[in-house]
């Protein structure tokens, strides 16, 4: 048997750690344990009291002996199951439920999409769950909504894609910012009554209609790696306003990165 002697503040905190707070069952097990352990108790004898496996106990006493206190009371951080699938599997994922529906078929389902996906090298054991999570994730349920589709995903879809995937991935260098580029266009509104403010008890209240007061445009920049955006709203949308943008994002934002 394993003896071991647990100092007189560790006895202390012991008794304190199982009175005192909210704790889990399993962690108050294993204060019992060493409480016991450290009266001379054999494993046997704990296991019978406690209600616990000989192996528990065993396995407790001897985690206190190596590795200390903590490490006996509380269960190590665990790596959990390795990531099977990455932003690759994933983009192949959401290519093919936004394609062609085979013949004969009126809707995407994770069952129908699972079916598909296992045809394909790399996903031979994937699952529906897996799917479901995927597509959760980037917020799309092709089986409820109706959605531009891709015709085929085909090689050059897909080495295109891969791309862009990779250029995702490389490190962060404020000399070679990677940038991505949208535009919005927006109404611009005004109320056709003014709001009634808030009071106690209740709410700023608005009224439903509202005045057209034209329309704009909204270019944005997102430097996502760096956590920076540049925004630009025009009147209109046309190939002048987007070079113009361009041109500052060159010159005044971006005059010192690598060309």
């Amino acid at each position: 048997m394993l003896n071991i002697n647990i100092k007189d503040s560790e006895v202390k905190f012991l008794i304190n750690f199982i009175k005192k707070g909210l704790k889990s069952a399993r962690s108050l097990t294993r204060a019992r344990i060493l409480l016991l352990a450290n009266q001379g108790k054999r494993d046997t004898e704990i296991a019978k009291t406690l209600g616990v496996g000989r192996s528990t106990a065993l396995r407790i006493r001897k985690r206190y002996h190596e590795e200390g206190l903590q490490s006996a009371l509380v269960d190590k951080p665990r790596s959990g199951q390795p990531k099977k699938y990455n932003e690759r599997h994933a983009a192949e994922i959401i290519a093919l439920a936004c394609t062609k529906l085979p013949e004969g078929r009126k809707r995407w389902s994770l069952s129908l999409l699972c079916e598909e996906l296992r045809k394909k090298e790399g996903f031979e054991t994937i699952n529906k769950e897996t799917i479901r999570l995927i597509l959760k994730k980037n917020k799309i349920k092709p089986w409820l909504k109706k959605m531009w589709c891709i015709e085929t995903v085909d090689s050059e879809f897909r080495k295109r894609m891969y791309d862009v995937l990779d250029l995702y991935e490389e490190d962060y260098d404020p000399k070679r910012p990677i940038i991505r580029l949208d535009e919005k266009p927006k109404q611009l509104l005004e109320d056709k009554r003014n709001p009634i403010p808030m009071k106690p008890g209740s709410p700023e209240k608005y009224d439903y209609e509202y005045v057209r007061n034209g329309t704009a445009n909204i270019f944005v920049a997102v430097e996502f790696k760096a956590g920076k955006r540049t925004t630009q709203v025009t009147q209109r949308r046309t190939m002048v306003d987007f070079a113009q943008f361009m041109k500052r994002l060159v010159i005044e934002k971006y005059s010192q990165a690598k060309v």
